[in-house]
């Protein structure tokens, strides 16, 4: 394995029965000062971070009634998906959360004085390339292009009791 991609723990693999494309990297040295700011208290040395992706039937960038109805839909289905799998983990004892896409912000822990760029954040752990458009930052996925949502979610589990929740079916069968 290359030394650029020593970080990644799992390869991108897309969960069918909700459409959510995820990979599972070590926190890389250049994100740790950031991500203190993001999740103050949380030993964030010990995360694994879990880049995510949708495929949008629109680019991000767009506006009207049809793309934020589609960004609402995608931005639900990610934090149900993504809010199901930190309960699990946090009822195992294991500190686990995402941010809110639209904010960067943590939803379930105390929030710090940071928020987490999902965009910059798939650049960084995937070498996405970015473009910026002026008003803001697109990422360009290598299957989807510009029409992605991406999203985050942290655990400091184990990768083997995290990467089973990410690939189980959602939503959970009994």
């Amino acid at each position: 394995m290359s030394k650029r991609k020593e970080h990644i723990l799992v390869e991108p693999t897309l969960n069918d029965s909700c459409g959510i494309e995820y990979s599972v990297h070590r926190i890389l040295p250049r994100m740790v000062s950031d991500l203190e700011k993001v999740f103050p208290g949380v030993e964030v040395k010990q995360t694994f971070v879990v880049p995510t992706f949708q495929h949008c039937k629109c680019d991000l960038i767009a506006n009207g009634a049809g793309p934020d109805a589609e960004k609402d839909r995608l931005l639900e289905t990610f934090v149900a998906w993504a809010k199901s799998i930190c309960a699990e983990l946090r009822e195992q004892g294991h500190w686990a959360d995402l941010t809110d896409p639209c904010s960067g912000l943590p939803v379930l822990s105390e929030r710090g004085g940071e928020f987490y760029p999902d965009v910059i954040g798939g650049q960084m752990l995937l070498s996405y390339d970015v473009i910026d458009t002026g008003c803001c930052k697109l990422l360009s996925h290598p299957r989807w292009q510009t029409k992605v949502y991406p999203a985050t979610m942290f655990s400091n589990a184990p990768l083997e009791i995290l990467t089973p929740l990410l690939a189980r079916p959602f939503p959970p069968t009994e």
